[in-house]
């Protein structure tokens, strides 16, 4: 993890260049229950899109969330939003006495709330957040996770 971390600052920094302030891009990494990777692009100090990239319950999916932002003292911001997922989950079905590996679609809403942390002598940042999720489809055909709790890392360009 902390190698993959090192790549993708040295990697981004080397194309951007190093600049504390005035980003229009971040990418990052998410570490929780939806662990993945994700793009994100400002529209402006107060708004953002980001793109997840995301693996859980043995399967991937694609998440596209609208974030809100409030400045906080001390370079913290307050970060809220919602949007959805598309994707498939995974699972190991034992009703007929062997292992049969199954895969469903899943489609979903998100949530998020968050605090993020952002270095002004380096374009980095750092989160803690909590995306709740509904997805219909997969194993359950309905499953609702009201805490996906996540530490961020990100490189701002």
């Amino acid at each position: 993890m902390k190698k993959g971390i090192l790549i993708l600052i040295l990697l981004v920094t080397s194309i951007c260049g190093l600049k504390a302030q005035g980003y229009d891009n971040s990418i990052g990494l998410r570490g929780g229950y939806s662990a993945g990777i994700f793009y994100r692009y400002y529209m402006n100090s107060a708004n953002s899109i980001r793109v997840l990239l995301s693996t859980r319950d043995e399967g991937l999916q694609v998440t596209l969330l609208r974030e809100y932002y409030q400045a906080l003292p001390n370079n913290f911001s307050f970060v809220y939003g919602f949007g959805g997922h598309l994707g498939y989950t995974g699972w190991n079905d034992y009703s007929n006495g062997n292992r049969d590996n199954q895969q469903r679609a899943v489609v979903g809403v998100d949530g998020l709330v968050g605090l993020d942390y952002n270095f002004r002598e380096v374009p980095l940042s750092i989160g803690i957040e909590a995306k709740p999720f509904i997805d219909f489809g997969g194993e359950h055909d309905f499953y609702a996770m009201p805490l996906d709790f996540a530490l961020t890392f990100r490189v701002n360009f």
